[in-house]
């Protein structure tokens, strides 16, 4: 799933259009790096192959993001450790929340910079319900790509087809999908204990479940914010 969170190419056009915006990001998303950080100095990794420095300079997020990309590098490593058994997930599930936590912050940006660069071209009226509008759709696209992992792994699931019929685009305020993946996981852990999906299943479902909450709920906190600003 994380494949699929890969920060965008971010332009100079783009870094422009963010000079609009005051980065009130800073304090947490350099809280976030330095937790990447220590995962390097945890696992004994040379800090200048996996580099990552957040900056509050605009003109600087092209390396950055560029670093963000590269960070995956060291996680993919680390996840093939991760994904092993339950006890590793447990004791390592922060290295997702963290890394997948810096993914939404970035996508959070492109969804900014798709806003200002779509005024620019289009003659959009409604800018309040056109940001929620690019939002949604980015919720749901994420959201899909999840349902298709997890029927993978479960199969046809009579209760699991219910849950997906809960999560619509909503049109007036921001698509919420993390409590579908908390019930998810909380349903295969009891198909597990009945033998009805292995553990390797399970971890999966977990790993997919805590990947999309995270990553979901990053956008909307930093996006969301943003939105309530546009008139």
């Amino acid at each position: 799933m994380i494949n699929n969170f890969k920060p965008f190419k971010i332009s100079e056009n783009d870094i422009n259009n963010l000079k609009n915006v005051n980065p009130y990001w800073d304090r947490n998303v350099n809280k976030n790096v330095k937790k990447l950080r220590i995962w390097l100095i945890k696992f004994n990794k040379n800090m200048e192959s996996f580099k990552i420095e957040y900056t509050n300079d605009y003109n600087k997020y092209i390396v950055f993001f560029q670093q963000i990309e590269n960070y995956l590098n060291f996680y993919n490593q680390k996840f093939k450790l991760i994904n092993t058994n339950l006890r590793l997930l447990s004791k390592f599930h922060k290295l997702i929340v963290d890394y997948v936590s810096i993914l939404g912050w970035a996508k959070s940006i492109e969804l900014i910079c798709n806003y200002f660069s779509d005024i620019e071209k289009k003659d959009i009226s409604k800018k309040q319900k056109y940001g929620l509008e690019l939002i949604n759709n980015c919720i749901i696209k994420y959201f899909e790509i999840y349902k298709k992992e997890i029927v993978k792994i479960v199969k046809k699931d009579e209760y699991i087809d219910l849950l997906w019929e809960k999560i619509f685009l909503n049109k007036e305020t921001i698509t919420i999908i993390d409590f579908i993946a908390r019930e998810i996981m909380k349903y295969c852990k009891m198909l597990k204990k009945k033998n009805k999906i292995t553990e390797k299943n399970f971890i999966d479902v977990s790993v997919l479940s805590i990947e999309i909450i995270v990553f979901t709920n990053t956008i909307i906190q930093y996006y969301s914010r943003f939105l309530s600003n546009v008139y």
